[in-house]
């Protein structure tokens, strides 16, 4: 990203539109992704942290619906996520993922990686327990691409 005269390297994610809904985060200001945004052509918009927010733009309320160049295209800036987010994620900039051609039906993919919200009254042990029932019939269903792959769970205050 290029917030100034000089480019920046940063830490980013590209996730899927409910992110921030999975993890019950509101933005500090602006918004998250809307649905649809994490389709092609629709995907040229991205969200901040605090942290970057402060250091590259001065804590500009200005910052909402800046264009800036990312990776060599333009991302429009719609929101700000609160400082809290750091705790559970290092990144400094979101962008909605779009999944490749194929990738969202290929079963043997392991570029990604899972969050979730455990419903309330429900243990970190009997969400494991159910996460490697569901690991063990896929592992039967699909023996070439799931087989030893399993389910870990670990819980992440945010």
């Amino acid at each position: 990203m290029q917030a100034g005269d000089e480019p920046q390297r940063l830490s980013g994610l590209r996730v899927e539109a409910n992110y921030f809904d999975v993890l019950g985060v509101k933005p500090e200001m602006g918004r998250t992704f809307a649905k649809g945004e994490d389709e092609a052509g629709k995907d040229s918009v991205v969200v901040v942290s605090d942290a970057l927010w402060r250091k590259s733009f001065g804590a500009s309320p200005a910052i909402i619906d800046k264009t800036v160049p990312l990776n060599g295209q333009k991302y429009t800036i719609i929101g700000v996520m609160p400082a809290s987010l750091s705790t559970l994620s290092h990144a400094q900039v979101w962008a909605p993922l779009v999944f490749p051609e194929g990738e969202k039906t290929a079963r043997g993919s392991r570029d990604y990686f899972v969050i979730g919200r455990l419903k309330r009254g429900v243990t970190i042990e009997q969400a494991g327990e159910q996460m490697s029932a569901i690991a063990a019939r896929l592992e039967k269903q699909y023996p070439d691409v799931q087989a030893g792959r399993g389910a870990r769970l670990r819980s992440q205050e945010c």
